[in-house]
């Protein structure tokens, strides 16, 4: 079963059956369900429900998904992100929302994760990562990426326990 929220107020009873959806999907091993924006306009699909976004803007971008409810989150896959010109001095800093806020929960440095170079262009990378949170409840995620060139994430999944 999947279940997909979009800029959806829900209220009363509709609420309870919506928070039980999201949870038996939840207890599937992949969150999804939630509403992912982007900075710029991009293109492809949803990458926090595996699928993949690029943009068309230098400098910097951001990709976030926010939950309708905290859910409990073991880790944080990505296959891919990053910038497609070159890895020097780009940033990709990966945040989770608590109660109290946006919080950094990994940093990365001058390498992009699993991405291809345009036009030739090489640099640093890794392989796909996986952040571990050690079991946290949280109501969203976020990539912020900075460098040269145009950005993309592609299959962005928080796991649950």
């Amino acid at each position: 079963m999947r279940y997909s929220v979009s800029r959806l107020r829900v209220t009363g009873s509709a609420a309870l059956m919506l928070t039980a959806a999201f949870a038996i999907n939840a207890a599937a091993g992949q969150v999804t369900g939630g509403t992912a924006t982007f900075d710029s306009v991009g293109q492809g699909g949803n990458p926090f429900e595996r699928g993949a976004w690029g943009n068309a803007r230098n400098g910097n971008a951001w990709a976030q998904y926010e939950l309708p409810t905290p859910t409990l989150v073991r880790s944080i896959y990505i296959k891919s992100a990053g910038t497609d010109i070159t890895s020097s001095g780009s940033i990709i800093d990966v945040k989770v929302k608590l109660s109290d806020g946006w919080h950094s929960v990994y940093v990365l440095k001058d390498k992009v994760i699993n991405r291809g170079f345009s036009g030739g262009a090489r640099g640093p990378q890794t392989g796909p990562i996986r952040v571990n949170l050690g079991n946290v409840e949280i109501s969203g995620v976020r990539l912020d990426m900075s460098g040269n060139g145009w950005f993309a994430a592609e299959d962005v999944r928080l796991e649950t326990p």
